[in-house]
């Protein structure tokens, strides 16, 4: 909560954002952002692990090919992963930021059926064996040059994966705590092994390198005043065990620190992931004492830029979004699905459209680039260039493929006519055929050479003529890419009869079957 929200202040304010969420076993950073993305439960859109993965294989794959050209096995400490762009993988969300502001999402990854396998199989020591520390430092150096801020949100706790998000990756540490002893002494002990790692040579860097300083940040979330002497204690005791962590500047300002990174425990926001930018007002019908404020108080504190505010959302913009993050619980008379339409106005089943519209892609691309798969005439007409502009590299390369079928498919009609010739022609000499049989005798030699090289002759030129033909429409530069030679003859053959269908009637049509 406390890092969507950030986010969402910091775009808010010009900055450029991306939001990566790493706790892969637990994913749902999405669900903060679900009225604006493309595909709100993430089933549909890769993701981190899926990133990582690519990489693993395609490293294992390069060194096993290394080694059958090489007498000499490569080792995987040798491997090199190449980078790669994460466009393709990454969401932006649909909200008109002031400026230059905008979020990118990079998901844990599909939240399909094999999520759970894909996490839990992964081998982070095989990965960095294959030069994933090196591949890492990498993207985290190209993520820098791109977006203003990287927020990660890293898994609680000690694991593999917790370790990167904490170690390798941050400049700046953002430790969430409540006031209970677990919680106190495990970020405590976080904080010290991440502080003392630091300090000494890190893996695979020479001591006389120079290391990166990182900044140790422990915010105190879900704080209950009903309680006010366990309160005290709790303060008391988390202040005086990680006061050690602050930087200089903090210690010096110490309860004007902690005061700042106190996060109230609010039951408005216990229900549903709603961002304190809708669940809050800000402007002049703001207040000091909401979840809000205290986002900005600490946004303020992380970026040492005293200037952030979060801008005042229009009471109709803010009353449509809530209706998207609704579970459902609304009054007697109020219709949730009616409410959520009304809601998004006009413009109601764009969203709905477009989710179709990426998952098509998906199906398409997984399912070996068929053009059955392809984008409809009604679905290309539908997208707006605003659509078309949020593509990424993948997206615009399905587009394009879509676009260039109608153009393909026409050839192949005008081929299915001289199909329709050839076949034609084939039952012509089949009756010319029983007929010169028949009365053969009568022929003269002459007549005789006609008739029977009209029979055995032409038929086979035909086709020969037909495949030569679709030999050369496959060779076409207008060919969309992953159509193949057979699938050439089927749409030569089919002709008209060749129908790309919307994706809610393919994927019905794939569903139950013809």
């Amino acid at each position: 909560m406390l890092l969507a929200n950030t986010a969402w202040l910091l775009a808010a304010n010009g900055e450029r954002v991306l939001v990566i969420d790493w706790d892969l076993e637990a994913p749902g950073l999405h669900r903060y952002f679900r009225p604006f993305l493309v595909d709100p439960d993430m089933s549909e859109t890769e993701g981190l692990i899926d990133v990582l993965w690519v990489q693993a294989t395609s490293a294992l794959a390069r060194t096993a090919s290394d080694a059958q050209q090489s007498p000499r096995v490569p080792a995987l400490a040798d491997a090199e992963l190449a980078d790669v762009d994460l466009e393709d993988y990454i969401s932006p969300l649909k909200w008109d930021f002031p400026g230059h502001g905008g979020i990118d999402f990079l998901g844990a990854g599909c939240q399909g059926g094999t999520y759970s396998e894909r996490v839990n199989t992964f081998d982070w020591k095989r990965f960095y064996q294959l030069g994933g520390g090196r591949w890492l430092d990498r993207l985290r150096a190209s993520l820098a040059t791109q977006y203003g801020f990287v927020l990660i949100d890293s898994r609680t706790g000690v694991s593999d994966t917790s370790g990167i998000c904490t170690i390798q990756m941050p400049d700046t540490l953002v430790a969430c705590l409540t006031l209970n002893r677990q919680s106190i002494e495990g970020v405590a002990s976080i904080l010290d092994s991440v502080r003392a790692w630091r300090a000494g040579a890190e893996p695979g860097r020479e001591r006389s390198e120079p290391r990166r300083s990182i900044a140790l940040y422990p915010v105190v979330t879900r704080i209950e005043n009903s309680e006010k002497r366990k309160l005290q204690l709790g303060r008391l005791r988390a202040r005086d065990v990680l006061g050690e962590f602050l930087a200089p500047d903090d210690k010096r300002e110490a309860r004007r620190y902690w005061d700042e990174m106190e996060v109230t425990y609010w039951p408005y926001y216990a229900y549903e992931e709603v961002l304190a930018a809708f669940g809050d007002t800000a402007g002049a019908a703001g207040s000091a004492k909401s979840l809000l404020s205290e986002m900005e108080a600490v946004g303020r504190r992380l970026t040492g830029r005293p200037d952030l505010q979060m801008p005042e959302i229009p009471e109709a913009a803010r009353e449509k979004v809530l209706a998207e993050y609704a579970l459902g619980m609304l009054g007697p008379d109020q219709d949730p699905a009616r409410t959520v339409a009304e809601a998004r106005g006009p413009g109601g089943d764009d969203t709905e459209f477009l989710r179709g519209i990426y998952a098509k892609e998906r199906r398409w691309r997984l399912g070996g680039y068929h053009y059955r798969d392809l984008l409809s005439g009604r679905e290309l007409k539908l997208l707006t260039p605003e659509d078309r502009s949020k593509f990424g590299r993948q997206m615009s390369f399905y587009h394009e493929n879509s676009e260039l079928f109608p153009a393909y498919q026409q050839k192949a009609q005008t081929l299915w006519i001289f199909a329709l010739i050839a076949l034609l022609a084939s039952l012509v000499a089949a009756g010319l055929r029983r007929w010169a049989l028949r009365f053969w005798a009568t022929l003269t030699p002459l007549g005789f050479l006609l008739v029977f090289g009209l029979i055995y002759s032409v038929p086979p030129v035909l086709v020969a003529t037909l495949l030569l033909r679709a030999f050369l429409l496959h060779r076409s530069p207008l060919k969309p890419y992953g159509v193949r030679f057979w699938d050439v003859v089927k749409l030569i053959l089919l002709g008209p009869f060749t129908v790309i269908r919307d994706f809610e009637e393919r994927r019905r049509t794939v569903s139950t079957g013809p």
